[in-house]
């Protein structure tokens, strides 16, 4: 950040540039499987289905592929903004505090272990 601050003062443009809470914890958690891999990938009711409210198809299914690449990419060496780095280059922009709830989730289910960066 001071490079790019540093960047900005010599082009003469004022601005301070400065992380998110996420942006800051992100690199320093790596997420680590606790349970064996799952063997298959099944579908499910999501939003209606669940009784929640309706859900777009096309959304749906991008966000289980997601949650299927962000799994993949979790080998127990890469930060979550590893992970989310790797994601939005193959897929588009993802906000780091979406990654970061997908794994507090899977924390608490005990299928990954979030441990700090060493």
């Amino acid at each position: 950040m001071a490079r790019l601050n540093q960047y900005a003062a010599a082009k003469g443009v004022s601005i301070t540039i400065t992380l998110s809470a996420e942006d800051q914890r992100a690199p320093g958690l790596i997420p680590v499987r606790k349970t064996p891999a799952p063997t298959g990938f099944g579908g499910g009711g999501g939003g209606a289905a669940a009784g929640g409210p309706p859900v777009d198809p096309a959304e749906q299914s991008r966000q289980q592929y997601n949650a299927m690449e962000m799994r993949g990419f979790a080998d127990g060496k890469r930060s979550v903004l590893h992970i989310r780095n790797a994601l939005s280059a193959e897929y588009g922009p993802q906000p780091i505090a979406r990654v970061i709830a997908f794994f507090d989730g899977l924390a608490k289910t005990w299928e990954f272990e979030l441990q700090p960066a060493k």
